[in-house]
């Protein structure tokens, strides 16, 4: 008897070496509805789904999960505005308007994460249109030259203010944008801008800002550009007058699993008589391994909804409209609510021109490069 009993122990030893994987999948890609309350998700798998559907770094809240049931393959996915789901919002200059973006994860086992799971990022960009009707008496007088003028960027739909990009890649690579890293990693912090007219303009970065998406966060880069902190990112290094770099290595926070860094970007126009750059970052402190590190925190607002309202500032669109491109779904143009003396604090805030002490006006972008998750640092041997 034997013979038999070693049969069934090596059949049982080739599955369990085998493996097996969940035999379901998406089909297709989800599709993406921007609305007025919030982004709508519609998922469809291949077999009935019994796994989860949820926003990324926010699984334990049933606000932001969604159950399959086992018996339907199709669910629609509801996301408030409001930021209690991670739903992240960002002003935009060109187009005017605000982005809202978050990650949803597809993940068809009831309780861990396994190889067909998917996750996407989301984005929703909701544009704001002014319509200007006046009436002028043109007088002939002296010719003019026009110079442009950041003061009036804010009043038209200037097509050359320069568009702002902010991304962590590998070093000494164009590839795309680090989405996942070991603590110790090296990557490249690069910002750049381009556009029409792009070589009247210098940029500063400053402000920036990485936070663990649950509301803290740590400030990197002060209001004038300089590092606090060098081993977290240095001084950067300016390749040009709209483009900016570091080498820095990937850090996470203790017990959060994904980092998101923001920063604002200055532009201002160029010294007029010596057409050079003049940033307030040219008298940072040279930093090296003696310099003590600063510690900032920062809470980061609207990364877990501290309000269940929408911001007056939020453009509201008149009915949804479905645009279905690589998750990225846009609204054709939406207005902004008014406020009771009927100014949207969208359009007076739209640029946030300012002025620095020299008399040098200049007005402030704000941008971000995707999330990175961070894998955890590993397990040393037990001796």
């Amino acid at each position: 008897m034997r013979p038999p009993a070693f049969s069934v122990i090596l059949l049982i030893c080739v599955a369990l070496g085998r493996g097996f994987t969940i035999d379901n999948g998406l089909e297709g890609s989800p599709t993406v509805v921007c609305g007025m309350e919030g982004i709508t998700v519609v998922i469809a798998t291949e077999k009935p789904f019994g796994g989860n559907i949820y926003t990324k770094g926010y699984f334990e809240s049933e606000k932001c999960r969604m159950k399959g049931n086992v018996s339907s393959s199709k669910f629609t996915f509801q996301l408030p505005l409001t930021g209690e789901c991670g739903v992240r919002r960002k002003r935009t200059v060109n187009p005017r308007g605000m982005t809202m973006d978050t990650t949803v994860v597809v993940m068809f086992h009831k309780l861990f994460l396994t190889q067909v799971d998917k996750a996407f990022h989301i984005r929703c960009m909701y544009t704001e249109a002014d319509k200007e009707v006046t009436q002028r008496l043109y007088v002939s007088m002296l010719p003019t030259t026009e110079l442009p003028s950041l003061e009036g960027l804010h009043e038209s739909d200037d097509p050359a203010v320069p568009t702002c990009n902010y991304e962590v890649t590998k070093p000494d690579s164009d590839e795309e944008p680090v989405r996942f890293g070991s603590i110790g990693e090296r990557v490249y912090h690069k910002w750049t801008c381009d556009g029409e007219n792009a070589d009247k303009y210098c940029m500063t970065v400053h402000s920036c800002v990485v936070d663990d998406g649950q509301g803290l966060g740590q400030q990197l880069i002060d209001e004038k550009g300089c590092a606090l902190d060098p081993y977290l990112l240095n001084n950067l290094d300016y390749t040009g007058s709209l483009s900016a770099g570091q080498n820095a290595h990937v850090f996470k926070f203790a017990d959060r699993p994904t980092v998101f860094f923001g920063c604002q970007i200055k532009l201002q126009l160029k010294d007029q008589k010596t057409g050079e750059c003049v940033r307030t970052s040219d008298s940072c402190e040279v930093l090296d391994e003696s310099t003590p590190h600063q510690e900032v925190t920062v809470k980061v607002p609207r990364r877990e909804g501290d309000s269940d309202t929408i911001e007056y500032d939020f453009p509201t669109p008149s009915a949804p409209v479905e645009d279905f491109d690589d998750l990225e779904a846009t609204t054709p143009t939406f207005y902004a609510k008014k406020k009771p003396n009927g100014i949207s604090k969208l359009k007076r805030a739209r640029l946030r021109t300012s002025r620095d002490l020299d008399g040098s006006h200049g007005f402030n972008i704000d941008v971000s490069s995707p999330s990175v998750d961070v894998y955890d640092i590993p397990e040393s041997r037990r001796f």
